[in-house]
């Protein structure tokens, strides 16, 4: 299980835009209802063997005449109203609202009123795909919750239970309601904090947007940037010339890196992009358009395409291939790279049989200190590494023994 934000409870007022008339499909939803046992029908009580209690309530109902109400009296008492719910296979996220107050239910991060989920595969059999709560602090008047989640393909079966979880005092629940989530439910809760879509770069920390709202670019086509929603999150990108995409030049998806470059050149004028981001249970997250000026001005600067970076089976040592070697050994010998390959020769000469960089230490857990002992380790291998490759070129251009001997050392060394 996971707990849901407190931020859930916000969530009250953007779903004022959703139609007041929509199915709510829980039975006897303001417990009014009440059958021949005394209990609302359609609803089970449970107390898990806890000794939590529960009934039914006729003071101060939050509307009509009847609430329902779970009561401890002591901290292993747990106890909940429970009903089934028969769910649309179409449906992708759910959405469950309702009022609750509680009286001497004490703040904790983890008990007190709750709603749990239960997504089961099957009417007929107690098997769970996933299973959430949601939390919601005490109040001593009622209050409203919107609790909304992804459902797990191949849910039919929806378990809802109105909880009082591990506390003593009471809750109280009325006029709930479930059903299918929007598209724009669903993208409300699914990235938040620094993992959100659109959110404003961090200076020192985040690239902006490129190309930026506006922003007449120099380059085409221009490079795609965004900033990045977690780990586990794909990417989607979108170019066109309308701001509804209804028909997208470009279209890529699953992609893992927040960015992207094009590998053929766009035609002048104004242009629309976005990123989407696509989480495992949600649907797609679109960022705003942002709209870019090309003009034919821009230099041109597509990217090669992916058989661009094929490498033929008799591999190049290098950058060069072996048709190549007699001319450029002829020039380093009597031509003009004659005064630099004398260079390169004299400056490993010089550095042969010098001490070698030690094997780095493994970066420490500390995030902070991670990335220092990182950079550092980047700046004082990489020259070394560098001088390595020197002298192998070297000895491939001229053959010189020395810098031959000096490239297997420090090969060898790695």
């Amino acid at each position: 299980m996971r707990t849901a934000a407190a931020v859930l409870l916000a969530l009250a007022v953007s779903c004022a835009c959703v139609a007041q008339d929509a199915a709510n499909l829980f039975v006897n939803p303001g417990f009014e209802e009440i059958g021949d046992n005394g209990r609302p029908v359609s609803w089970e009580p449970v107390n898990f063997g806890t000794g939590g209690a529960f009934g039914v309530g006729t003071e101060g109902a939050h509307s009509g005449q009847r609430y329902v109400f779970l009561s401890g009296t002591a901290e292993e008492n747990r106890s909940c109203w429970r009903q089934h719910v028969l769910w649309p296979a179409d449906a992708r996220g759910v959405t469950v609202t309702g009022w609750y107050r509680t009286r001497g239910v004490a703040e904790s991060r983890s008990k007190g009123a709750s709603i749990r989920f239960l997504f089961n595969d099957d009417p007929k059999v107690w098997r769970h795909l996933r299973i959430e709560t949601s939390w919601y602090p005490p109040s001593e008047n009622w209050a409203r919750v919107t609790t909304i989640f992804p459902v797990p393909q191949g849910t039919r079966d929806l378990v809802v239970e109105l909880f009082q979880w591990y506390t003593s005092g009471e809750t109280h629940w009325d006029d709930v309601a479930i059903r299918p989530a929007t598209d724009n439910e669903m993208r409300a809760v699914a990235l938040t904090g620094e993992a959100a879509v659109d959110r404003e770069p961090v200076l020192g920390r985040n690239l902006p947007y490129s190309p930026a709202d506006g922003e007449r670019v120099s380059l085409n086509p221009p490079p795609f940037r965004w900033l990045p929603s977690g780990t586990g999150a794909l990417y989607r990108l979108q170019v066109s010339r309308d701001a509804d995409f209804s028909a997208p030049l470009v279209s890529q998806k699953d992609m893992q890196c927040c960015c992207e470059m094009l590998s053929e050149p766009l035609e002048p004028g104004t242009w629309f992009w976005r990123y989407g981001v696509d989480l495992e249970g949600w649907p797609t997250i679109w960022s705003q358009a942002r709209q870019f000026e090309l003009g034919a001005e821009a230099a041109p600067w597509p990217y090669p395409k992916p058989e661009a970076f094929q490498v033929s089976v008799p591999r190049p040592h290098l950058f060069i291939t072996a048709d190549q070697l007699p001319e450029l050994r002829r020039r380093a010998a009597e031509g003009d790279l004659k005064s630099m390959a004398h260079g390169l020769v004299q400056s490993i000469r010089r550095r042969a049989g010098e001490e070698l960089h030690p094997e780095p230490e493994m970066l420490p857990q500390d995030p902070a200190q991670r990335s220092i002992r990182y950079t550092e380790l980047i700046r004082s291998t990489r020259p070394p590494m560098d001088l390595m490759e020197q002298a192998g070129f070297a000895y491939l251009l001229t053959g010189d023994e020395a810098c031959g001997a000096e490239a297997k050392r420090r090969r060898a060394h790695v």
